[in-house]
């Protein structure tokens, strides 16, 4: 397992991990609730085969992220209802393209899923 990338300044990351092992990681990185002492809340976005996806996927959340932060009212919390509404999007669903199943996108990387 590895961090390709982290931003700290929009506490975003990709976690490289073998397809084989993608559900554990992702339930590990759901459930983990203290990362060096410190209270941690982990959501997962996004699975696919790519970085590139990935890459992409992050750049639309940052953007439509952004974009709930400025419109509206700035007592607004930041959570996945503000940026719907903000975008108007049905869910994480909408961001991803279509073609992938469950998330996780049949790129050419069969055995590594970024997370």
């Amino acid at each position: 397992m590895a961090v390709p990338f982290y931003n700290p300044l929009s506490n975003t990351a990709i976690v490289r991990a073998p397809f084989d092992h993608f559900r554990m990681v992702w339930a590990a990185l759901t459930l983990t609730t203290e990362l060096f002492h410190r209270p941690v809340a982990i959501r997962v976005i996004h699975s696919a085969a790519t970085l590139t996806n990935c890459r992409e996927l992050i750049i639309k959340w940052n953007r439509a992220l952004l974009r709930a932060r400025t419109a509206g009212d700035s007592g607004a919390e930041d959570d996945e209802d503000t940026l719907n509404d903000a975008q108007g999007i049905d869910g994480l669903d909408q961001l991803v393209e279509d073609g992938e199943e469950d998330g996780v996108d049949a790129g050419d990387d069969a055995d590594d899923t970024d997370v």
